[in-house]
């Protein structure tokens, strides 16, 4: 709903900030990461890209310092059964970049054969079997930030947008 809200950081608490823009307060919750890089700037000008939640009984606000942040934390909560207070807290122990290293380091170890991350493919399957073409082990698999012509088990097509999951 809002991409992000600019305007004098007026509180800030490990857990959440108060942006004050034209006399309204918007609560958002942060992670760790995002408290450390608001911390210099109490009581100035602070921007925060933002994401609403909003559930039955409640619509919340998530703030954080940059879009990698932002776009890591759409990542995590479209895994099933990460909700947005569990994606901030794993927010709050890895930076986004710390926490790519980590999921393509222990997926490495999950995986006998080879894993290769791609940015844009017209497909994942078409990747991967371009590598087995390549003799990599049968026990591989290819990732990517986005496909544009990706194939269902039905061979229904779709795409996968950069940004919303790993494909």
């Amino acid at each position: 709903m809002f991409r992000y809200i600019r305007g004098t950081l007026a509180e800030l608490y490990p857990d959440f900030a108060v942006i004050d823009c034209g006399g309204v307060g918007f609560r958002l919750t942060v992670s760790g990461t995002t408290f450390a890089a608001l911390s210099p700037l109490y009581g100035s000008e602070a921007k925060l890209f933002s994401y609403m939640a909003v559930r039955e009984d409640a619509a919340e606000l998530y703030g954080f310092a940059d879009e990698d942040e932002l776009s890591a934390f759409k990542r995590l909560i479209a895994v099933p059964g990460v909700g947005p207070k569990a994606a901030m807290s794993v927010l709050s122990a890895f930076t986004p970049g710390a926490l790519a290293a980590a999921v393509a380091a222990r997926m490495r170890y999950a995986f006998p054969g080879e894993l290769r991350c791609f940015g844009t493919v017209t497909s994942t399957m078409d990747a991967a079997r371009e590598m087995l073409g390549e003799g990599v082990p049968s026990w591989s698999a290819a990732l990517a930030d986005a496909q544009t012509q990706g194939a269902g088990r039905l061979g229904r097509g779709f795409v996968s947008p950069a940004g919303e999951g790993v494909w």
